[in-house]
């Protein structure tokens, strides 16, 4: 299960994310970075504090666009990640 609430203020995109992002949750992950690709923001904030499980996956979802490699925003932010994610 993954829940994310996403928050777009002032070209900034928040997204708080709670539950398990992996294989089986992608699918929620990918339609939430659409929306936020959407309002183009010039940075995107992502809180991995509610984080119980990532696998490779998630990982590689989170750090890279869900159409491709290269992010529409300008900078990517991401805030309570586990101390073995650099």
């Amino acid at each position: 299960m993954l829940d994310i609430k996403h928050v777009y203020s002032d070209r900034k995109s928040i997204m708080t994310m709670v539950g398990e992002l992996g294989i089986d949750t992608i699918a929620c992950f990918n339609e939430q970075m659409a929306l936020v690709n959407s309002y183009c923001p010039q940075e995107l904030v992502i809180d991995f504090a509610g984080m119980a499980f990532m696998d490779s996956t998630g990982v590689r979802a989170s750090l890279c666009n869900h159409r491709g490699s290269t992010p529409v925003w300008g900078r990517l932010l991401s805030c309570h990640r586990h101390t073995r994610i650099k």
